[in-house]
């Protein structure tokens, strides 16, 4: 009898946990969202990069100590189209490619970061244009 009751209990909660979730879920749209974060995250990710690899050259790091780095993290065969790409831009930098890529990154960041804002908005119930004032 206690069995019966702790699976009923149960599955009344998941029922309550599955009335309470539909709603929030619709409105927060997560899949379109969810697409969103992802892309301008995945967009900053590359910008980023370049310019990781554009500044290397400043210091006193060898492309030859970096290249063995970079092939036990990646597979063979990307590796192989990225190697020498790499060694390019670890024998030369270039201040245009380290800007363009700052600003690309820190656009692409600031988009998925107010996409972020404006899931957790939307999750939370906030109404768009109310300005809070946390010091009166």
């Amino acid at each position: 009898m206690s069995t019966n009751a702790k699976s009923a209990s149960f599955k009344d909660r998941f029922k309550h946990f599955l009335e309470v979730l539909k709603p929030n879920w619709a409105r927060a749209e997560v899949s379109s969202n969810a697409a969103e974060l992802a892309y301008f995250t995945l967009l900053s990710l590359f910008p980023i990069l370049l310019v990781v690899a554009n500044v290397i050259p400043l210091f006193p790091i060898d492309a030859a100590d970096i290249l063995p780095m970079v092939e036990t993290a990646v597979p063979p065969d990307i590796y192989n189209v990225l190697a020498p790409i790499l060694e390019s831009y670890l024998n030369s930098s270039s201040g245009g490619a380290i800007s363009i890529g700052l600003i690309t990154s820190l656009w692409s960041a600031s988009k998925a970061f107010n996409a972020l804002q404006n899931v957790l908005n939307d999750v939370y119930g906030v109404e768009k244009g109310i300005i809070l004032l946390l010091f009166v």
